[in-house]
Parts: C-alpha cells; sequence; structure tokens
C-alpha cells in the first residue's frame, strides 16, 4: 500500500466559510474503486481531508496489490475515531455503502462510520438546485459553478483501467525500464483522488443558501418606482455580512390566467399585469428583490364558505352572522368558488397560496396565480415575512 501525505494552506478558503461546526470535528472523504458492485469490485484508493494541528491535511491510500484493500479500511476507520462529521460527494448513496460492505467483508466493526453524522454535499446541492440553475449535478459541474479548477482529465471509469496497468507495472520484481511509467499512472490516480477530496472544502461554501434559505437577511430599504417595488435587504449571519457562492439572478413568475368567473354575475373589472415577475439579485452582501405593482380588482375566498351566504346582485359573500337579516330571495348558500369578496387596490405576486399572516388575492376561483396586497401594513410590518415566503417558495 502506498501512502501521501499532504499539508495544506487553505486559510483563505476556511475563512471564507460560515459554518455551525468545528474543522477538528470535520472529516471528508471519497473512494475510488475498480466498479460499481460492492461484492466483484474493489476500493483500490481512498482519501482524506482534515483538520488537523491548526492545518488542514489530506492522505491518500492507495492499493499497491489486490490484498491492500483490507488495510485501506483499517487505517480509514483510525482517521474516523475522533470525528463527528463524514462529508462527501453522493457517499450517501455510493461511498459509505461500499465502505460498510467491504468492512463487514473483513469482519472490521463498522460502528466507527455508522455513528458519524453524513453529509451529502450532492444533497445539499439538489436542495437549493433553484438558486445554483445547473445542467447536471456531477462534482465537476458544481466544481466549475463555484471557479474551482481541476488538472486532472480523467472520469472515475476511465482510471479503473490505468489502475490495472498501474498495478501490473508496480507488481513486477524488476521495475527497471517501468518505474518510471508506473509512478506516472500512480500520479494520474492520486490526483483524481486528491482533486476530488481538496475541492470539496469550498464546496462548503453552498451551506450559505442555506443561511439565505433560512432568512439569515437584514432590511436594508425598500422603494417604489414606475410601479416596480423594490426591496434591499443586506446577507448576515449573526451580525456579520457574508456572500453567496454566486451572484443571483433568478425570476419568479406567475400563470397569467385570463378572467374566467363561473358566476352568472361577470360584472368584474379585472386588470392583473401580464408580467408579474419577481425578480432576485444578489451582489456582494447585497440582496434585492423586484417585483412589478399590479392594479386592479381581484377576489379573496374565503376558506370556510358553509358560513358564508352569496349575495348574487352585489356579487359579494357576506357571513351569516350579518347575512341573517338579508332578505332570503337576495340570498343564497355560498360555494367554494362564489364566497369571495372584490377589491380595487395595488397588489404584488405572491409565489405560494398559503401564509400566515398575509390575505391572498385571486383573479378567479381556479387560478394558481396568487397575489397580496400591496398597502401601508404591508409595508410596515409584512415584508421580510413576504420575502422569505418568496425565498422558501423556490426550494
Amino acid at each position: 500500500m502506498y501512502t501521501e501525505e499532504t499539508k495544506l494552506d487553505f486559510k483563505n478558503i476556511s475563512d471564507n466559510l460560515i459554518l455551525d461546526f468545528d474543522f477538528n470535528d470535520m472529516i471528508f472523504f471519497d473512494i475510488e474503486t475498480t466498479g460499481l458492485s460492492r461484492t466483484k469490485h474493489m476500493i483500490y484508493l481512498l482519501g482524506c481531508l482534515f483538520y488537523k494541528d491548526n492545518t488542514w491535511q489530506s492522505i491518500n491510500w492507495l492499493a499497491t496489490c489486490l490484498e491492500d484493500e483490507e488495510q485501506i479500511i483499517k487505517e480509514f476507520f483510525n482517521l474516523l475515531k475522533d470525528k463527528k462529521y463524514l462529508i462527501h460527494y453522493n457517499g450517501n448513496s455510493f461511498d459509505i455503502p461500499f465502505v460498510q460492505s467491504k468492512a463487514r467483508k473483513y469482519h472490521i466493526d463498522t460502528n466507527t462510520i455508522d455513528r458519524i453524522t453524513s453529509i451529502d454535499l450532492l444533497r445539499i446541492c439538489r436542495r437549493y438546485k433553484s438558486f445554483l440553475n445547473l445542467p447536471n449535478y456531477q462534482l465537476t459541474t458544481v466544481e466549475k459553478f463555484l471557479n474551482i479548477n481541476r488538472k486532472d482529465i480523467y472520469s472515475g471509469k476511465e482510471l479503473i483501467e490505468k489502475y490495472y496497468d498501474f498495478i501490473k507495472l508496480y507488481s513486477l520484481d524488476d521495475l527497471k525500464g517501468n518505474y518510471e511509467k508506473s509512478n506516472e499512472l500512480k500520479e494520474i490516480l492520486l490526483l483524481h483522488n486528491y482533486e476530488d477530496i481538496i475541492n470539496m472544502l469550498p464546496l462548503m461554501n453552498l451551506y450559505k443558501y442555506e443561511l439565505l434559505a433560512k432568512g439569515n437577511i437584514v432590511y436594508d430599504s425598500h422603494n417604489i418606482t414606475e410601479n416596480i417595488l423594490q426591496i434591499n435587504y443586506k446577507l448576515k449571519h449573526n451580525g456579520m455580512p457574508y456572500t453567496l457562492p454566486n451572484n443571483l439572478n433568478l425570476t419568479i413568475g406567475a400563470n397569467t390566467n385570463t378572467n374566467t368567473n363561473t358566476n352568472t354575475n361577470t360584472n368584474t373589472n379585472t386588470s392583473v399585469a401580464p408580467n408579474s415577475n419577481i425578480n432576485i439579485t444578489s451582489t456582494d452582501d447585497t440582496l434585492t428583490i423586484k417585483m412589478p405593482i399590479i392594479t386592479g380588482e381581484l377576489k379573496h375566498y374565503f376558506d370556510n364558505y358553509k358560513d358564508y351566504y352569496y349575495l348574487p346582485h352585489e356579487d359579494t359573500a357576506i357571513h351569516k352572522t350579518v347575512g341573517q337579516y338579508v332578505e332570503k330571495e337576495y340570498r343564497e348558500q355560498a360555494k367554494a368558488n362564489n364566497c369571495y369578496i372584490k377589491k380595487t387596490g395595488q397588489y404584488v405576486y405572491m409565489p405560494v397560496s398559503t401564509t400566515a399572516q398575509l390575505p391572498i388575492f385571486k383573479t378567479n376561483y381556479t387560478s394558481k396565480d396568487t397575489y397580496i396586497e400591496l398597502n401601508e401594513k404591508f409595508l410596515t410590518n409584512e415584508l421580510s415575512t413576504y420575502v422569505l415566503t418568496v425565498i422558501t417558495s423556490m426550494l
């Protein structure tokens, strides 16, 4: 077995991270295998990145013969003993089950890896895919998104043949004439695994999207210009500014349904603008949300329609505690699709139809697009609730 250890100067990277756990508790890992089957194929290379003695260090164990797999597992488990967080990319589906299977094969206690908290960076990418907007979530694609450059040019599949070539050369008693080629193959194998593990550290910046999703923003200002509401926030966590891995430029759009009033009374005057898109951008530590202000008549539907009467002549619903005083020929039991009140005013698009404190308006009962009224109460008390609803609607 060949072991390669490296001390790394990653201070600039780690200083930029905002995490809720200590570096000393973290360990990144990645495996290279001769195939996808846990029973037929082997782990020929395993690499780790960890923090020790105030510096980041990497270690890679390369099997120089097929019998080295057991020792690689033992060395890895020994390094895991004092760690709390095992970080990887797609490791929940592939790397961890593969290692557990091999440990059981060699009668190695799996408690060391079973009890550790697993953090799969692929799952974080998928959780915030609306923010990333990538064509796929292969590790190399995410690296490019974060402006991480690789020297390695091979895929894991391409390296399998190179590994078999390597052990054939390495196993020869006389390496004369073969040493240079053997060493070249070894460096190719190690580089791929080395870059897999060290590139996961800057990938931890993806956690900043979680800060945003959890509302780690501070109101700065808002203004209305030419029927556009702009809201500005500062990205802050525990009072400290932060920046996202890449500037945002996102659009949330409404389905601009035409008015399909189902009531016999069609005297409505709904003039909802066709462009209700909300635009979210970020630059450095500033988050900006822009949305068109829609002017017109919309309807607020009551959920408990059985408690209401519908008044056809007024085209409105009224609660039975009041409606009981209306003559019977001028009222009827409300239905779900006519249990509403109409209001003319200014509105902004709401991406989801439910929120704790904001009354929802629609053009008609079947419309999927929902709006909230733009008034002083909204601007004074409900702005942050609205913005957080907009952000979380993308997840």
